[in-house]
């Protein structure tokens, strides 16, 4: 089942006072909507439970349909009309070669490794409206269990 949150800080991250903007899956049954407001809640640990306080203000959640296409750094995820991010490799300014960089991170909450890249597209559009294309994207698997 798709979810996904998007938050605006105004400031650092650690600072906290984020506005986020949840996003369901609109295939998601009663108990699945439930058990997902309790993940992002951040009172059951994992990557919610480190950054879950950072947003006290949150919108939704709202009830989209996804399409997602998944291709790597490439990957286009668009969710309802809402949100449409659209990735693609980092290029050298000079030649315009592609470039594939990586991380490694044994210790890391969000994910362990994955690739790095850049957005050619990335907008948020309700509640909360931003724009991040041309920025930062990291991209990589994980599997989240309760304790």
């Amino acid at each position: 089942m798709n979810f996904s949150v998007y938050v605006n800080w105004p400031g650092a991250i650690h600072e906290g006072n984020g506005e986020a903007l949840v996003l369901i899956d609109e295939r998601a049954d009663d108990a699945q909507r439930s058990a997902i407001e309790t993940l992002i809640g951040g009172n059951v640990g994992g990557p919610w439970g480190v950054l879950g306080w950072t947003w006290p203000e949150v919108h939704g959640p709202y009830a989209v349909s996804y399409d997602i296409a998944f291709d790597g750094v490439k990957t286009r995820i668009r969710c309802g009309q809402y949100v449409e991010i659209e990735g693609d490799s980092i290029r050298n300014p000079v030649t315009g070669a592609e470039s594939h960089p990586g991380v490694v991170h044994p210790e890391g909450v969000i994910f362990k490794s994955g690739d790095l890249g850049t957005t050619a597209r990335f907008r948020v559009t309700r509640d909360i409206a931003y724009d991040h294309s041309g920025q930062y994207l990291a991209l990589g698997p994980f599997d989240y269990a309760g304790p």
